[in-house]
C-alpha cells in the first residue's frame, strides 16, 4: 500500500561505494534492491554491483523451474529505481514513487522467468495522483501495467469522482478494509478475525523514559537504542509484583508512524502508537486507542527518603536512599536490585554496601553484600570523617579548579607513571599498560586518543609507508591474550565482542566473524544459539512457540475459576485503595461491605477470604510499610481513620493516573525493546516531590512489541476446486476434503522468512477457491450451487476444528475465497473464477519467454506463435477455445447481475475476499457510482473494466466465429510437454479474464 507516502525523506547517499557481488539466487536479487533503497533511505553508500555470478539468459533453473533471463532485467530495474530515488533527494517519498518502484520490481520479475507478476497497489481515495496514475500512457506502457490499483474505501464515501475515473480505464478498484477486518462471510455476524489487517508494531516515541535498574533511574528509549546495549528494566510479573528483567536490543522499529497521546488525570502524557498496550490496575491489557476515560493504569512509585523519615524519629544515619513499592511492600531499591540480580534474599545479619559510598548509586556493580558489623566498622573510618571529603563539600569553585590544576601539574610529563618516552619499546610498553588496564583489545582509534592525551606519537615515518602503529597494536593484543584478525571488519566486531563480555549477562560466542549468544528457550527450556543481534528471540523454534501457546491455553482453561476469584480479590483491594485515596479516610467495615456489594462482591468469603476486615487492613499496612491498623479504632475514631489514610498515601498508596483523553497527534520515529520472560517494562510518567521535598517518580507499565507480528508478512495457501466438473454435492464435498487437507498441510511447512513463519503459524490462513462458477450455474442452477457453497463452507469449518485439534495447532483464521484463477482455469477448460466467458468461441493467448523450451512443442502441435508487440524478450502463443457450457458472454450480462453474483459468493462461501472484475458497457458507466453505493456493505473488494475495442495487439482473449475455430483446430496435434521445464508468463494489462485499457481508450 501507499500509506508510507510522506513518511520518509529521501536522503543523499554517503560518498563512495562498496562492492556487492550478487549471489545467483532470488535472495541475492532481493538483497541488491534492499541495499539500493537503504542507501537513499538512511544515507548509506550506494553499492557497486558485480553481476558475474548471475547465470546467462536461457540457462535452466533447476531449483524451482523455468529458464534464466540473465542479469539485464535486474540491471535495468536497479538503474530505474535509483533514478526515481535520485530525483527525489531532499523530498518526502510520494505514493507514485512507491507504486513505480513496486511496478519496476514486477516488470523485473516478469522478465525473470518465475511465476509472473500479480501486484495490487492500495492507495487513498483522495490521492489524485495515485487514482489517475494509469492515465500517463508512457509510464503505463513502461511499467505501471504491472499492478492493479485499488483504493481504501469507507462505507458512505462519495463515489462520484472514483466512478468517473473507473469509466476511463477501469481503475481504481475498491477495497473496503472495514468489511475485510470485521467479517468472515458477510452472512455471519462480525468476528473481527482480521482486525490486525494492515496493522503496525506497537511502539513508543524516543523521548519516553524507561525505568532502568542500572542506577540511572530513567533513560530515554532513544538513548538506549543509540547505546545499543541490553539493559535491566523494571517490569511486572503475572501476579502484579515488580521484578527486574533484561530488555534486549532497544532499537528503532519505524521511521514514521501514527502517534497517539494518552493524557492522565495528573497531566502526565504518554506518546505511543495506537496499538501499544498498557497494563491496567486490574492486570488487564488495553491498546492506547482503546483506552477510555476512567481507565486506571498500573502504577509503581519510587522515591528518595532517609532512615529518619522512614522510622519517624531522629537517626544518626541520614544517608538518602531510593525506595520503591514492589507490589507487596515498600523496600530499599539497592536491596531489591541486589536480590533480583543474584536471585536471592538478603540473609539476616547482612546489608548491601555501596562501594563508592554514594547511597543513591544503585548500579549492580556498585552493590556488595556485607556483614552488618563489617559495614558499620567501614563507615566509622570513612565517609564524612575523611577530611578531604569535608573540605571538598565546603570548597569554592576557584579552590576546586586550583586543586585540579596543581594535581595535573604534579603528574605531568615524566612525573606521570604512564609517561614512557618515544621509542618503539616504550610506546609498546604503554600499549601493553593500556590493554591490561582496560582489559580490552587495543584499536588504532583508542590508541590515537590515548597517545594524544599523554603526548606520545600515534603515527610515525618509522612505522612504514602507512605510518600506522598497527604492527605494534597487533603484537600487543596477541601478547595480552586477545585474538587478531587482519580483516578490519571482523577485527572491529571482535573488539565489540570483548566489550560485550564485560557488559552483558548473556553467554557469548565469537564464530566466523559473528557474535552469537546462548539463550534458554521459554518453551522447552533447552539452550539454543542465536545471533547477538537477534538476542530478543525467546523461543528456539516455531514448534516451541506453538507448544507454549498450547500450554497457555490449557493453563488458562484450568485456572479459569481461580482467575475469577483472584480478579475479584484484586478488585476488593483496588476498591479499598480507591476509597482511601479519594476521601483520605479509612472506611469502616460496614461502609466497605456496602462498597463491595455495589460492585458485585457480596462479602469477603465469596472470593475465598475469611470474613475479617482486620486481615484486609493488615495486608494494606504490610504493603505500604506502616504499623498494624486497629480496625475497631477505625469505627470508633474518625480522626484516627484520617491519620492512617494520610500515612498510607505518604508511603505510596495512590489511585490516580486515570486516563482522561486519547488523541492522535501526528507522526514520529518509534522505538521498541524486547523484555525477557514477562514482556513488559516500566516507563517514567512523571517526577514529583515527597512531603519532605525529595524526588518521587511514578512508573506505568506497558507491554513490549516483540510478541505481535505484522500481518503484512502473511501468505495464503490457495487450493482450487471446479464445481462444474462434479455431478453431485457428495462428489464436490469429497473434493473439498482433499483441497482442505492439502492447504492445511502447506501451513505446516516453514518458509525461509522468519517473520512470515511467525504470522502463518498463528493464523494458518487458507484460501480454498472455486473457479468455473458461471459454468456451474449453467450446469446445476444458481440456487443449487449457492446451497453447495453454504453446506461446503460449514463442512470445511468442521474439518478444520477436527484436524486442528488432532494436530494441536490453531484453527485457520480464514478458509475460503474466490481468486481470479486465470491460468489454473485453463487446465480443465472453464471460465476463470466468478467471471462470465469471453464468448462461445475465442482465441486464448499465452505469453512465454523467448528462451522457453515450451515454444518448440507448441509449434510442433500446430499452434501459432509470434513475437510479443510490447516486450522484445517474449513471444505469444495462440490457442483456440470452445466453451462447452456456454449460455451468455460477459457482453450479455449487466453490471448489477455480476455484482449480485459476487455478493452471493461473499455471503455464502468466501470468508476471505471474492475477486471479481465487473465488465460494463459505455451505456452502463453512469451506474458505477450507484453499484458501489448499493454493494458497499455486501462486498469486500471489487474492480471494473469497460467493454469496448481496446486497441491492444495480442490481447489475452479475442472472440472468433465457429468457422474460424474449426479452421484453427483442423491441423492441431496433441501437445506433449513432459520434457519441458518452463512456464507461462502472466498477462500485461490484465486481471483474470479481462484487459485494462490505456489512457486514450475513449479516443480510439
Amino acid at each position: 500500500d501507499t500509506k508510507g507516502a510522506g513518511k520518509i525523506t529521501i536522503q543523499q547517499p554517503k560518498e563512495g561505494y562498496f562492492e556487492f557481488q550478487l549471489p545467483d539466487s532470488r535472495e541475492g536479487w532481493v538483497e541488491s534492491l534492499k541495499l539500493m533503497i537503504e542507501a537513499y533511505f538512511f544515507g548509506k553508500q550506494v553499492p557497486k554491483y558485480d553481476f558475474s555470478l548471475i547465470r546467462a539468459a536461457g540457462a535452466p533453473i533447476r531449483g524451482f523451474g523455468g529458464i534464466a533471463s540473465g542479469p539485464e532485467p535486474l540491471k535495468e530495474m536497479l538503474e530505474d529505481v535509483e533514478g526515481i530515488l535520485k530525483s527525489q533527494v531532499g523530498q518526502k517519498i510520494t505514493s507514485l514513487d512507491i507504486v513505480d518502484i513496486m511496478n519496476l520490481i514486477g516488470r523485473c520479475v516478469v522478465a525473470g522467468n518465475v511465476r509472473r507478476s500479480a501486484e495490487i497497489a492500495l492507495g487513498d481515495p483522495t490521492d489524485y495522483n495515485f487514482v489517475t496514475c494509469k492515465q500517463d500512457q508512457e509510464k503505463l506502457y513502461s511499467h505501471r501495467w504491472a499492478s492493479n490499483n485499488s483504493i481504501f474505501a469507507v462505507k458512505g464515501l462519495d463515489y462520484s469522482f472514483i466512478a468517473n475515473q473507473i469509466a476511463v480505464n477501469g481503475e481504481p478498484g475498491i477495497f473496503w478494509l472495514e468489511n475485510a477486518r470485521a467479517y468472515s462471510r458477510m452472512k455471519d455476524s462480525p468476528d473481527f478475525k482480521d482486525k490486525k489487517a494492515a496493522g503496525v508494531n506497537p511502539c513508543i516515541t524516543g523521548d519516553t523514559l524507561i525505568a532502568v535498574a542500572d542506577g540511572r533511574n530513567a533513560v530515554s528509549i532513544k538513548q538506549l537504542a543509540e547505546e545499543g546495549n541490553d539493559i535491566p528494566v523494571y517490569c511486572k510479573d503475572d501476579k502484579g509484583l515488580t521484578i527486574i528483567r533484561m530488555m534486549r536490543n532497544p532499537r528503532i522499529t519505524s521511521n514514521n508512524e501514527d502517534i497517539y497521546q494518552v493524557k492522565l488525570d495528573d497531566d502526565s502524557i504518554i506518546k505511543c502508537t495506537g496499538n501499544h498496550k498498557f497494563l491496567l490496575k486490574n492486570m488487564k491489557q488495553k491498546e492506547a486507542r482503546e483506552l477510555r476515560d476512567g481507565d486506571s493504569l498500573m502504577i509503581t512509585p519510587k522515591w528518595q527518603t532517609t532512615w529518619a523519615e522512614i522510622m519517624g524519629e531522629e537517626k544518626k544515619k541520614r544517608s538518602i536512599y531510593w525506595m520503591l513499592n514492589d507490589g507487596k511492600k515498600n523496600t530499599f531499591e539497592h536491596s531489591f536490585i541486589y536480590g533480583q540480580f543474584n536471585k536471592c534474599k538478603i540473609p539476616s545479619g547482612y546489608v548491601i554496601h555501596h562501594k563508592d559510598k554514594v547511597s543513591l548509586n544503585n548500579s549492580i556493580d556498585n552493590l556488595e553484600l556485607m556483614l552488618k558489623d563489617d559495614h558499620d566498622s567501614l563507615h566509622d573510618i570513612s565517609g564524612d570523617k575523611n577530611p578531604m571529603r569535608r573540605w571538598w563539600r565546603t570548597a569554592t569553585e576557584v579552590e576546586k579548579r586550583n586543586y585540579r590544576r596543581k594535581m595535573s601539574e604534579a603528574l605531568s610529563g615524566e612525573k606521570n607513571p604512564r609517561y614512557s618516552g618515544f621509542t618503539d619499546d616504550e610506546i609498546y610498553n604503554e600499549m601493553l599498560n593500556l590493554i591490561n588496564e582496560t582489559e580490552l583489545p587495543l584499536s588504532f582509534t583508542r590508541w590515537k586518543k590515548h597517545a594524544t592525551k599523554i603526548g606520545m606519537p600515534f603515527i610515525s615515518p618509522r612505522w612504514g609507508e602507512s605510518q600506522s602503529p598497527i604492527g605494534l597494536i597487533r603484537k600487543g593484543n596477541i601478547e595480552c591474550g586477545f585474538d587478531w584478525y587482519d580483516n578490519h571488519v571482523i577485527r572491529r566486531e571482535y573488539n565489540r565482542f570483548i566489550k560485550l563480555l564485560k557488559k552483558t549477562d548473556l553467554e557469548l560466542l565469537f564464530e566466523d566473524g559473528i557474535i552469537y549468544t546462548y539463550k534458554s528457550c521459554e518453551g522447552c527450556g533447552g539452550r539454543f544459539k542465536v545471533k547477538y543481534a537477534r538476542r530478543e528471540q525467546s523461543y528456539c523454534s516455531h514448534l516451541c512457540v506453538l507448544q507454549a501457546n498450547l500450554e497457555k491455553a490449557q493453563n488458562a482453561h484450568k485456572a479459569k475459576a481461580k482467575k475469577i476469584r483472584d480478579e475479584k480479590r484484586i478488585k476488593l483491594f483496588d476498591l479499598l485503595i480507591k476509597e482511601i485515596a479519594a476521601n483520605k479516610i479509612i472506611p469502616t467495615k460496614s461502609e466497605f461491605i456496602e462498597i463491595l456489594r455495589n460492585n458485585d462482591i457480596k462479602d469477603f468469603r465469596t472470593i475465598g477470604m475469611p470474613d475479617s476486615y482486620s486481615q484486609v487492613l493488615d495486608n494494606i499496612s504490610e504493603i505500604y510499610g506502616i504499623f498494624k491498623i486497629n480496625s475497631k479504632k477505625i469505627t470508633q475514631n474518625k480522626q484516627y481513620a484520617k491519620e492512617i489514610a494520610i500515612l498510607l498515601i505518604e508511603n505510596g498508596l495512590t489511585y490516580n493516573h486515570k486516563v482522561i483523553s486519547v488523541k492522535r497527534i501526528g507522526y514520529d520515529v518509534v522505538y521498541n525493546g524486547t523484555v525477557d520472560e514477562f514482556h513488559n517494562f516500566g516507563i517514567i510518567i512523571n517526577e514529583k516531590e515527597t512531603k519532605s521535598g525529595r524526588p518521587r517518580m511514578e512508573i506505568a507499565f506497558t507491554v513490549n512489541c516483540g510478541e505481535q507480528t505484522l500481518e503484512s508478512f502473511e501468505l495464503c495457501c490457495l487450493a482450487e476446486t471446479f464445481p462444474s466438473r462434479h455431478d453431485s454435492y457428495e462428489e464436490f464435498q469429497e473434493t473439498l476434503k482433499y483441497a482442505y487437507l492439502y492447504a492445511k498441510s502447506v501451513t505446516l511447512v516453514n518458509t525461509h522468512w522468519q517473520e512470515t513463519n511467525a504470522v502463518m503459524l498463528k493464523n494458518r490462513r487458507m484460501g480454498i477457491s472455486q473457479t468455473g462458477i458461471i459454468e456451474a450455474f449453467v450446469k446445476h442452477g444458481r440456487r443449487k450451487i449457492l446451497e453447495w457453497c453454504d453446506k461446503g463452507y460449514n463442512y470445511l469449518q468442521d474439518l478444520d476444528e477436527q484436524y486442528s485439534g488432532w494436530l494441536c495447532i490453531p484453527r485457520s483464521i480464514k478458509i475460503t475465497t474466490v481468486k481470479p484463477s486465470g491460468t489454473v482455469s485453463l487446465l480443465p477448460g472453464v471460465p476463470p473464477g466468478i467471471h462470465y466467458p469471453h464468448s462461445e468461441y475465442y482465441i486464448r493467448r499465452i505469453r512465454l519467454s523467448m528462451n522457453s523450451d515450451l515454444i518448440e512443442p507448441i509449434k510442433n502441435a500446430g499452434y501459432k506463435i509470434e513475437t510479443d508487440s510490447y516486450s522484445p524478450n517474449t513471444v505469444v502463443a495462440e490457442f483456440p477455445v470452445h466453451e462447452k457450457y456456454f449460455e451468455r458472454s460477459k457482453n450479455d450480462v449487466s453490471i448489477w447481475e455480476q455484482a449480485e453474483n459476487a455478493a452471493a459468493y461473499q455471503h455464502y462461501w468466501s470468508d476471505n475476499q471474492v475477486s471479481i472484475t465487473i465488465t460494463f458497457t459505455q451505456d452502463e458507466a453512469d451506474q458505477i457510482k450507484h453499484v458501489l453505493e448499493c454493494y458497499e456493505d455486501k462486498l469486500k473488494s471489487v474492480s471494473f473494466l469497460p467493454i469496448k475495442k481496446h486497441g491492444y495487439k495480442q490481447a489475452p482473449y479475442e472472440e472468433i466465429t465457429r468457422e474460424k475455430y474449426e479452421e484453427l483446430t483442423r491441423n492441431t496435434k496433441p501437445l506433449y510437454l513432459d520434457e519441458t521445464k518452463d512456464r507461462a508468463i502472466g498477462e500485461k494489462f490484465c486481471d483474470s479474464d479481462s484487459c485494462e485499457l490505456p489512457a486514450d481508450y475513449f479516443n480510439k
